[in-house]
């Protein structure tokens, strides 16, 4: 399963205290096997992913089906969900998650941007 945005968004915590063990557990849940933290810089500008806003992309296994379920595009709103099925819609947002992908930082730099702004902007509280 792909999901973007993650869960953690942009906004400001109420105080450094707070931020320091948001980006903590951050730091500590990107240890475990089956979690990938990676980071979009705000250097890397504006991107598609703003404009996709927040969906989670789902590949169902073949299992022991004639036929495999299609992949499938998740989109939340305010007022209701979209199930995007069509293979041309799935295509669309495969070439936003690509394009994010490539701009995003890998684990390693994405877990020591994360340590560095912990220690240096909140020190390391």
């Amino acid at each position: 399963m792909t999901r973007w945005p993650p869960r953690v968004h942009p906004s400001r915590p109420a105080t450094s205290q707070t931020a320091a063990a948001v980006l903590g557990r951050l730091t500590r849940q990107a240890e475990l096997p089956n979690v990938s933290i990676r980071v979009l810089p705000l250097a890397a500008g504006a991107h598609n992913g703003a404009l996709a806003g927040a969906f989670v992309m789902l590949k169902f296994p073949s299992g022991t089906r004639a036929t495999p379920e299609r992949p499938v595009v998740y989109c939340e709103s305010v007022t209701g969900a979209l199930y995007l099925d069509r293979p041309e819609e799935f295509a669309v947002y495969e070439n936003i998650w690509s394009s994010l992908d490539l701009l995003a930082l890998d684990e390693e730099q994405s877990r020591r941007l994360i340590v560095k702004i912990k220690e240096e902007v909140h020190h390391g509280a």
